[in-house]
């Protein structure tokens, strides 16, 4: 089994590429040489806890404690100290300062932004015209239809005036056509005059 040291000095004459193992010896490793640096996110992460015994007394106490160290900084404090502490000067190139995103590497987001309100006010431009339209095709058809209604019911109505129209000048017209029961009794009694003077 090879040993961390001899698996760095492999690292740092090329023979291998890569080296996974634990974090903070790793971050020790990379502080003490420049040509070493910590690559991605860290994984299968475990922690070391101090061993008591059920309901002892110095679990609270310990656990506020340990929680308080890192609320104030005192164990980041602990990692420069041992950790980073001889490679300040070293390196101190590499950490000065934070990478930061200038201009030319934000103008693609800045373009995306733009490109979407101009596609966003076309799109919001295009739906009002589009619901004017509606509207107006809207509105001429509930024109047509009260037109239609009020077309109906006055054809209706002008249908029934001359229905009943029609009615009366039948009833009319057959009147006039029916004799008279005065008339047909004079006629009867003429033709009884008549056949009597012939005889």
């Amino acid at each position: 089994m090879v040993s961390p040291i001899e698996t760095i000095s492999q690292i740092n004459s090329r023979i291998i590429n890569a080296f996974i193992w634990d974090s903070g010896r790793l971050e020790y490793e990379a502080a003490q040489d420049c040509d070493l640096v910590t690559a991605g996110e860290l994984f299968g992460r475990s922690s070391y806890g101090i061993a008591l015994r059920k309901k002892d007394a110095w679990i609270n106490p310990l656990s506020h404690a340990i929680l308080s160290f890192h609320e104030k900084g005192f164990m980041e404090l602990l990692d420069n100290k041992w950790i980073y502490a001889n490679n300040e000067k070293q390196c101190a190139d590499r950490s000065s300062s934070p990478a930061t995103l200038g201009f030319d590497n934000m103008i693609g987001v800045f373009v995306l932004v733009v490109g979407g309100v101009v596609l966003g006010f076309f799109i919001l431009v295009i739906e009002i015209v589009f619901k004017r339209q509606k509207e107006r095709i809207e509105r001429e058809r509930a024109i047509t239809r009260t037109a239609i209604v009020y077309w109906k019911r006055r054809a209706e109505r002008r249908r029934q005036q001359l229905s009943v129209n029609f009615e009366s000048e039948n009833h009319e017209q057959q009147q006039n056509l029916q004799p008279n029961q005065n008339d047909g009794f004079s006629l009867d009694r003429m033709d009884h005059h008549i056949s009597s003077n012939l005889c």
